[in-house]
């Protein structure tokens, strides 16, 4: 390490600890015996220290220690978050080609500092004097107890011994996904402070450099000029770049260095400083609008002519780095400016009337007002007669499988890559369904999130055996997909009043892919229905980074035809003073709580209580309540009793009551079977931050038809 290093004390290059204590000894008296100089420079040579030779006196150089500024900005998408830091506060070798890159800063520590060399002995030479470097490195990010790997290029170029700029763009490959870390460097040896002119203007012309953040970005190469009014205590130039023009550069001096805002460089931040002999160079970075660059300029030096940027990906196209195509339909090359080709708004099927194309005036085709029943008395349609009792049709349930389900996702707080959140979003069905992509398009912003759109092509609930959770549905920005999940198998274990548990394992993908290891327990209702809880903490090189928890109940639909017979039973019941038309049904309920990954080890699912429903069916609604035996519970509602209330909608059923949301459905033939799912929301979507914000608990119930 040089002896004129002086910003951060520790770096890996630096070897303290392997200088032997004698020689530690006598350095350290050199130093001291230098401190004591009539001057406040060195008077020794390293040299001096281990080899007693006489040596000439070190002449006074006019310049301080090798400084210098970054700016680093690494783009977390899997995460939503963007780390970023300008910081002239990092640690530089002696002969400027290794650096730390102060990843640490821009992540509030979740990220380490990164050593990153950025030169070496056979770089390959760019334009205008330019090389460039390959090089890799590894983040260990202790928060996920993982290390990344990182693999870069650094581009710079040198001004004498004193002064280099450069930019230093690669990728961290997190799981499946690369990281695009993005960073630009003026580094050397700064100007002595007591040595900078105090007065008059000096020219400086030079180098620019500009690129777009992120993966496959071209630099493209400008020319710089400034303008030094040590007077006035300002710095103002403009960099000039073939593509993405003129940049102007406006900053204010403070002894050998210099910054400017944001809103003084239309939307730029920028920091540099002076470096060499009497300021002889200039050199400094800017970042914003989406953008990263540097500039080098040199006293009474003319500018450099700027090159047009190559594209990365494509370098034969140096003009546009996506090589578009011309914009012809894909779907109809004969359309190129709609790509759907959109017909006439008339129905394509039969254009006079799309409902009903004999009547293309009204769609009904309204009949004579004549008495269905009985046409000989068209005034009173009813015609009393003697009640009959309503026909109970012969058919089956449903055969394909129908069901609901909530996905509770928690997280905790890890240093800056995950928050302490909870939230379960809303209660999915059979048909729910999205496609997850990196910009989340199939998304909407509702209250500041990332919301997904349900674009009802599903098929979650298949068997007794599986179904697909859709956790991505619950947390679009950190889940990507849905998981397939095993319910049951051979021997599964008894868990209690009739349901069994099964222990399975899957992968969640995620910011990372995580393994979760589950719990299944579940309830089959005659081969007709089941409930069931799915839960775990999906971990990571052994550590758990989210806490999973869903509800589902699925099964065979009562069939649309029996839902009508109930109906039209209740209603013959009612009319005749039979009974009041209600249904009654009596079963078992399940509770879980402890949602929050923060919250307590919450064991597994309660599956004790009991469930009591009177179902109307005339009026469309189904009225409950759930009692749980006396326990340990840190959320159960007063009396352990939770309210069910719900609107009937063909064979399943939606509600909240209480603040809490339910939905369900009716199972088997002539709704034998009523099941459902419970979700603590007293907010929307059950969103919170810290254990006992949001949702908090859920459950299931199935009942039977209580036979009178």
């Amino acid at each position: 390490m040089s002896p004129n290093r002086h910003s951060i004390a520790a770096i890996s290059t630096v070897k303290k600890l392997n200088t032997p204590l004698k020689a530690s000894v006598v350095l350290l008296t050199s130093l001291i015996l230098a401190a004591c100089a009539t001057n406040d420079e060195p008077s020794y040579k390293i040299q001096d220290v281990f080899t007693p030779i006489p040596q000439p006196e070190a002449p006074e150089v006019d310049k301080d220690d090798k400084t210098g500024v970054q700016s680093l900005n690494i783009d977390v998408a899997p995460l939503g978050k963007v780390f970023n830091t300008t910081t002239r506060t990092f640690d530089i070798n002696e002969d400027g080609s290794t650096i730390d890159a102060r990843a640490d800063s821009a992540s509030a520590g979740t990220l380490p500092k990164v050593s990153v060399t950025i030169s070496g002995k056979d770089d390959t030479s760019l334009a205008n004097g330019f090389k460039k470097h390959q090089g890799s490195a590894e983040i260990v990010v202790e928060a996920l107890g993982s290390t990344l790997p990182l693999s870069y290029d650094s581009v710079y170029k040198d001004f004498g011994d004193d002064m280099r700029i450069g930019h230093i763009n690669g990728g961290a490959a997190l799981d499946e996904d690369l990281l695009p870390v993005d960073g630009v460097i003026a580094i050397g040896n700064a100007t002595k402070a007591a040595n900078m002119p105090i007065d008059g203007t000096v020219q400086y012309a030079g180098d620019a450099t500009y690129r777009k953040l992120g993966l496959d970005q071209a630099i493209e190469y400008g020319s710089s000029v400034f303008t030094a009014d040590f007077v006035a205590k300002n710095l103002k130039g403009d960099l000039a770049f073939t593509k993405a023009g003129n940049i102007s550069i406006n900053a204010d001096i403070k002894g050998n260095q210099f910054s400017g805002t944001a809103d003084k460089n239309a939307g730029y931040t920028t920091e540099g400083g002076f470096f060499g002999d009497d300021a002889k160079y200039i050199g400094g970075v800017y970042e914003g609008n989406g953008a990263q660059g540097t500039y080098g300029a040199s006293k009474g030096a003319t500018p450099v002519d700027p090159v047009d940027p190559v594209d990365p990906v494509d370098p034969v196209d140096p003009v546009d780095p996506v090589d578009p195509v011309d914009p012809v339909d894909p779907v109809d090359p004969v359309d190129p400016v709609d790509p759907v080709d959109p017909v006439d708004p008339v129905d394509p099927v039969d254009p006079v009337d799309p409902v009903d194309p004999v009547d293309p005036v009204d769609p009904v085709d309204p009949v004579d007002p004549v008495d269905p029943v009985d046409p000989v008395d068209p005034v009173d349609p009813v015609d009393p007669v003697d009640p009959e009792l309503p026909a109970n049709p012969d058919v089956k349930p449903d055969t394909e499988f129908t069901g609901f389900q909530s996905n509770t996702l928690s997280s905790q707080k890890k240093g800056s890559l995950t928050d302490d959140a909870v939230g379960y979003a809303e209660i999915r069905d059979d048909k729910s369904s999205y496609v997850w992509d990196a910009k989340l398009t199939n998304t909407e912003i509702i209250d500041g999130e990332n919301v997904a759109i349900d674009d009802r092509t599903g098929d979650n609930f298949t068997g007794y055996d599986k179904f697909i959770a859709r956790a991505d549905m619950t947390k679009p920005a950190s889940v990507k997909a849905s998981v397939e999940v095993q319910l049951t198998g051979e021997d599964d274990a008894d868990y209690g009043n009739g349901f069994k548990v099964y222990n399975g394992s899957t992968k969640v993908k995620g910011p990372l892919t995580l393994t979760l290891d589950y719990a299944s327990v579940y309830k089959n209702f005659d081969s007709q229905m089941q409930i069931g809880h799915v839960y775990g903490d999906p971990g990571f090189m052994g550590g758990a980074f989210a806490r999973v928890s869903t509800v589902y109940v699925q099964g065979n639909g009562t069939n649309l035809e029996d839902m009508q017979y109930m109906k039209d039973l209740a209603k013959y019941n009612i009319d005749n003073n039979i009974n009041d038309g209600m249904v009654a049904y009596s079963g078992v309920a399940t509770y879980m709580e402890n949602l929050h990954l923060s919250d307590t080890d919450r064991g597994g699912a309660v599956v004790d209580g009991t469930s009591n429903f009177n179902v109307d069916f005339v009026g469309g609604k189904v009225d409950g309540t759930l009692t749980f035996k006396d326990g340990d519970y840190k959320y159960m509602p007063a009396g352990n009793e939770i309210k069910i209330n719900a609107d009937i909608s063909g064979n399943t059923f939606a509600g909240n009551q209480n603040g809490i949301d339910t939905a369900g459905g009716f199972y088997g033939e002539d709704a034998n079977f009523i099941g459902g799912i419970y979700q603590d929301a007293p907010t929307k979507g059950g969103k919170g931050e810290l254990p006992g914000e949001g949702t908090k608990f859920q459950g299931t119930f199935g009942a039977e038809k209580v036979v009178k």
